[in-house]
This record gives structure tokens, C-alpha cells and sequence, in this order.
């Protein structure tokens, strides 16, 4: 049971986590995804294999994008409905992470390690953004709270437990992969008629996504090859596939580099509290005492981190999982660390908690950095600019618009003008080559051909658009791809 001032504790930290987003939230959808999610909510959900058919991608979060339908009832708009779902997520993984924190410590240390992740610029940024990483913090710390306590319930407890991480696989299906073992861990300790009970329990509650995911994707058959065509693919280019050795690498790096936005300063103070032990082990080499609350957090932050680097990090936004983790182990460890600690040791400790949440803060809100303010009001500018030069100054019947990236925001706010997908790959000798219209407009900014054309840059103020002649261009491929000779 959650006690009288922990409620209180929770309840402002909601509070001033909504405060937080509501001033900065963005008025453009994201990124790719974010326009497939808009475009399940304005023309139907549907997953698909195919790039010009997906409503959203596989496998779809059938749970994520029917709340989001609910919010665009209310708000009337794709992208505000999608950044509501972000900041009601960013709010509860904020007060789960608290929750959870006062598992293993006080409540002065729970308050500063769910204030540090809410201030943190990767949280911040993707609890403003219409985008569904920051429900996999959520889902993750919530499921994480149910299996801790599950551990000692009884039966019952352990199958509604299971049930709820079926539920949850509804609005990010990863959640199995990333927190099966965890979740096996905590039904284990009632023996093998409690695995076999929670499992049937997930497996029936997953079917209530699974069947509706089917049915509005052209059938269950073709809607699970959606998604194996889609795990296939991102097989091929990870750790196993021909390249295993670089895209590690990459793997490794980017990895790395997600959880330092994602952990900021709070980063150094865990880096810290773990190097302690570590140094004394080296003096003395001998087995830890490895007690329930080790094996749940290795079982909680494991997986996902072996995911990432041995299979994919594809998002910057996928460390969103394990950051819960990581922001409640640091607690634990501060806990044990300040157990002792009375008088100016307290004061000092106290002070650099509050400067530490505060000078995060004050970094997203003024720095022009990656993750910042500025950044998320600047990717808002550039879209909207390059959208209004176009249709203020190119006829839809004379114009195509050649994207990368922004291939689908090009569709999506530009949907009377055409719009192809450039490939970088060389064009093979089957693929026909395209009629093209008078002007081509490099819609991606930064876009290079690697033909030599004349390029004309559009005015400033339209967000870095290039335009060509399209009799000075040769392009190649079926619709909706481009390719190069």
C-alpha cells in the first residue's frame, strides 16, 4: 500500500511533470513513425510489409494507437493526441519511478532520482514528442513495480501480474522480450505450476492485441508475416548478419552515447557509486553476495541491453526501457552509500542533489544541444517553413518532392504533390527509369546526389530546400523509390 505522504510525493511530481511539457510540447510530427501513427489514426490501422501501405509499421501497438484515437476524439489533431499519450506516459514513469525507488530507499532519495529522470533532456525531449519510447519507460518501470512485488504474493497475485504484462505488450510489444526474464524471475518463486499458470495468463492476454492487430491488417496471417518480415529485416542488419563486426561497433557506440543523454549527470553519480565495489572486488576477488534485489536488477536492465547492442538500437529513444532501471538502482546504491552520512555531509550531499536536477533542467530549456528546447522548436520551424515555401511557390502538377528521412512528412503535409523515396543505393539494370517533372525539390535538407546538377536554393526562410530542373536529373526504381545511376 502506498503510504499518506508517498501519495502526496507522487502526486506532485505528476503535477510538475505536466507543468514541464505542457509550455514546450511540438506541433510537428516527429520523425517517420510518428506520420505512420498519425495516419492509423486518420485513415484506420493497418500493418503491413509494404512502405506505402503501413498505418503504422509492424508490429503496430494496436493499445497505443487506440489511446491515441481517444485523444484525438478529444483534441481534434494526430500529433497533439500522440504528444498527450507522451506526456501521460512521461508522468507516470516519472511517479513509477519514485514508487519503485522507495522499494530500496527513503524518500528524499526516491523524490531526487525520479526528479533527475524527469529532467533529464532524452526524457524531457521524448515526453514532448509525438512518438511512443517514452511509454516503453513507462511500461517498464510499471511492470517492473508488479513483478518486485509479485516475487512474494501468491498465485493469484503472480496471474494478474501476468496478465497485466500481456496487456502491456499491447502498446509496445518489445516489452516481452526486454522483460520476460524479469518476469520469469518473479513467478519462478512459486514453482513450476505458477510459471506454467502466468504464462497461459500472458499468452490469453496477449490475444486481445494479437486477434484485433489481425483483424485490421488484411488477417492474422498476414498481419504476424508483417511482423516477421519486419524482424527478418532487422536480423539481417544487425550483429548476425554479413556485416556482425561493424555494426556492433555502431551498436556499442550508440548505445552508449543514448544512455549518457539519458543518465546526464546522474550518469557520473552512478558511474561512481558502482566503482566503489568495483575497486574493492579488484583488491579481493571473491563472489558478491548476489541477494533478490541483484538478480532484479540484472534481470530488469540485462536483456535490453544485450538487445541493443547484440541485435538493434534503432531509436535513441529505445534506452527509454532500462533508464527507469538505472535512475531507481542509483537510489538503492545512494541509500547504502549516505547510510551513515549526518550533518554537513547531508547539507552538501542535499545541495548537490538539488543543483544537479536543477542544472539539467536549465540545460534542456537554454542549451541548443541534441535533446534541448531549441532543437524540438527548430525541427517544428523547418518542417513548416519548407511546407508553406512549397505550396506557395511550386504547382503540385509540375513538382516532385524528393525526400529521405522526411519522406513520410513530405506525404503526409504535402499529400497533393508527389513524392519519392530516395535510395542512395546505385540503380541495377531493372530498375525503369522515371519520368520526371519539371522541378525536383530536395525536400530533406542536407541531401546530396551524387550526379552532377544544378542545384538552386530556395529563400532562407523556407528551411534549406534545394530545387533542380528536372530535365538535368535521372533518377530510376518503381514507385515510391529513387535511385541514382
Amino acid at each position: 500500500m502506498i503510504g499518506t505522504r508517498d501519495r502526496a510525493i507522487a502526486i506532485a511530481l505528476a503535477l510538475l511533470v505536466i507543468a514541464t511539457r505542457l509550455p514546450f510540447v511540438t506541433h510537428v510530427l516527429w520523425e517517420w513513425d510518428s506520420v505512420l501513427y498519425a495516419r492509423a489514426l486518420e485513415q484506420g490501422f493497418y500493418v503491413s510489409a509494404a512502405i506505402a501501405d503501413q498505418r503504422p509499421h509492424p508490429p503496430g501497438y494496436v493499445f497505443y494507437v487506440a489511446a491515441a484515437a481517444l485523444f484525438k476524439s478529444i483534441l481534434g489533431d494526430s500529433n497533439a493526441a500522440l504528444v498527450a499519450i507522451a506526456i501521460v506516459a512521461s508522468v507516470g514513469a516519472t511517479v513509477l519511478v519514485y514508487l519503485l525507488a522507495r522499494r530500496f530507499a527513503r524518500r528524499e532519495l526516491a523524490a531526487f532520482a525520479a526528479l533527475a529522470f524527469a529532467a533529464d533532456p532524452l526524457v524531457w525531449a521524448y515526453g514532448e514528442i509525438a512518438m511512443p519510447h517514452i511509454v516503453l519507460a513507462f511500461g517498464s518501470a510499471g511492470l517492473a513495480l508488479l513483478f518486485w512485488d509479485a516475487r512474494r504474493g501468491g498465485d493469484r497475485h503472480a496471474i494478474a501480474v501476468s496478465v497485466a504484462f500481456g496487456l502491456a505488450a499491447g502498446f509496445r510489444q518489445d516489452l516481452l522480450l526486454l522483460l520476460g526474464p524479469l518476469w520469469l524471475w518473479s513467478t519462478a518463486a512459486g514453482g513450476l505450476r505458477r510459471v506454467v499458470a502466468g504464462a497461459v495468463a500472458t499468452a490469453a492476454a496477449c490475444l486481445l492485441w494479437v486477434i484485433p492487430s489481425g483483424l485490421l491488417s488484411g488477417g492474422v496471417g498476414q498481419y504476424v508475416g508483417a511482423v516477421l518480415a519486419q524482424s527478418g529485416s532487422i536480423t539481417r542488419a544487425s550483429v548476425v548478419g554479413t556485416a556482425g563486426g561493424d555494426v556492433l561497433w555502431y551498436d556499442v557506440r550508440f548505445t552508449v552515447l543514448a544512455l549518457a543523454w539519458g543518465l546526464f549527470a546522474v550518469g557520473i553519480v552512478l558511474l561512481s557509486l558502482l566503482l566503489a565495489p568495483a575497486l574493492r572486488w579488484a583488491r579481493r576477488p571473491r563472489l558478491p553476495p548476489f541477494g533478490a534485489a541483484g538478480a532484479f536488477f540484472l534481470l530488469w536492465l540485462g536483456p535490453g541491453l544485450v538487445v541493443y547492442v547484440a541485435w538493434i538500437i534503432g531509436d535513441w529513444g529505445y534506452v527509454l526501457s532500462v533508464l527507469p532501471g538505472l535512475y531507481v538502482l542509483c537510489a538503492a546504491l545512494l541509500e547504502r552509500a549516505l547510510a551513515g552520512a549526518r550533518g554537513g555531509a547531508l547539507i552538501a550531499w542535499r545541495t548537490f542533489a538539488v543543483a544537479l536536477v536543477a542544472g539539467t533542467a536549465l540545460f534542456f530549456i537554454v542549451a541548443d544541444a541534441r535533446w534541448s528546447i531549441g532543437v524540438l522548436a527548430g525541427h517544428d520551424r523547418s518542417v513548416a517553413d519548407r511546407v508553406s515555401y512549397i505550396r506557395g511557390h511550386l504547382g503540385a502538377d509540375t513538382t516532385v518532392l524528393l525526400a529521405r528521412e522526411d519522406y513520410q512528412h513530405a506525404r503526409y503535409y504535402l499529400n497533393e504533390y508527389l513524392a519519392w523515396l530516395y535510395d542512395p543505393a546505385p540503380a541495377g539494370h531493372a530498375d525503369p527509369p522515371k519520368s520526371i517533372p519539371e522541378t525536383v525539390v530536395i525536400f530533406t535538407p542536407h541531401l546530396t546526389l551524387r550526379q552532377p546538377i544544378a542545384v538552386t536554393p530556395s529563400d532562407a526562410r523556407a528551411g534549406g530546400l534545394n530545387l533542380v530542373a528536372g530535365s538535368t536529373i535521372k533518377l530510376f526504381g518503381d514507385y515510391p523509390i529513387a535511385r541514382e545511376p
